[in-house]
C-alpha cells in the first residue's frame, strides 16, 4: 500500500503544482488582459474625448461664427440705416425746402402781381377820373365823383372783378343790353 500512497502523493503533489501552476498562469494573463484591457480603455476613453474636444470646439466655433456673421449684419443694418436716415431726412429737408420755396415764390408772385395790379387799376381810375373831370360837362359831376371813389378804392375794383368773373351770369336779354 505504500507504493500506492506514494503514488498518490506524487500525483496529489503533481496535479497540486500543475494546478497552481495553471491558476497562478491564468491569473497572470487575466491580469495582463485586465491591463491590456484598461489601457485600451484609456486609449478610447482619450480618443473618444478628443473627438467630443474636436466636435464641440468646431460647434462652438460655428456658433461663434454665426454670432459674429449676425452681430456684424446687425451692425451693417444698423449702420445702413442710420445712414439711410440721414439721407431720407436730408431729402425730406430739400425737398420741403423747395416747397417752401415754391409757394414763398408763388406767395410773392401773386402779391406782387395784386399790388401791380390795383396800382395799375388805381392809376387807371386816375386817368378816368382826370378825363372824366375834363369833360365833365358833357359826363356830369356824378360821373366824375363815381370815378374818383373807385381810383380812392382800387380793391373795390379787384373785388368787383373777382366777383364778376367767379359767378354765371344769366343770359341777357337784347333789351338790357341795350341799355
Amino acid at each position: 500500500m505504500t507504493v500506492w500512497r506514494d503514488r498518490a502523493r506524487r500525483f496529489g503533489v503533481i496535479f497540486c503544482a500543475t494546478f497552481l501552476t495553471v491558476a497562478v498562469g491564468f491569473g497572470l494573463l487575466a491580469t495582463l488582459w485586465a491591463a491590456v484591457a484598461v489601457v485600451l480603455l484609456a486609449a478610447v476613453a482619450v480618443v473618444l474625448l478628443a473627438a467630443v474636444a474636436v466636435v464641440l470646439l468646431a460647434a462652438v466655433a460655428v456658433v461663434v461664427r454665426a454670432a459674429v456673421a449676425v452681430v456684424v449684419r446687425a451692425a451693417v443694418a444698423v449702420v445702413l440705416l442710420a445712414a439711410v436716415a440721414v439721407v431720407l431726412r436730408t431729402a425730406v429737408a430739400v425737398v420741403l425746402l423747395a416747397a417752401v420755396a415754391v409757394v414763398l415764390r408763388a406767395a410773392v408772385a401773386v402779391v406782387f402781381g395784386a399790388t401791380v395790379g390795383v396800382l395799375l387799376c388805381a392809376a387807371v381810375a386816375v386817368v378816368f377820373a382826370v378825363f372824366l373831370a375834363r369833360v365833365g360837362s358833357a359826363v356830369g359831376w356824378s360821373g366824375v365823383a363815381i370815378a374818383v371813389v373807385r381810383a380812392a378804392d382800387p380793391v373795390l375794383i379787384v373785388n368787383k372783378k373777382i366777383r364778376v368773373t367767379n359767378r354765371i351770369q344769366p343770359p341777357r336779354s337784347p333789351a338790357s343790353i341795350a341799355t
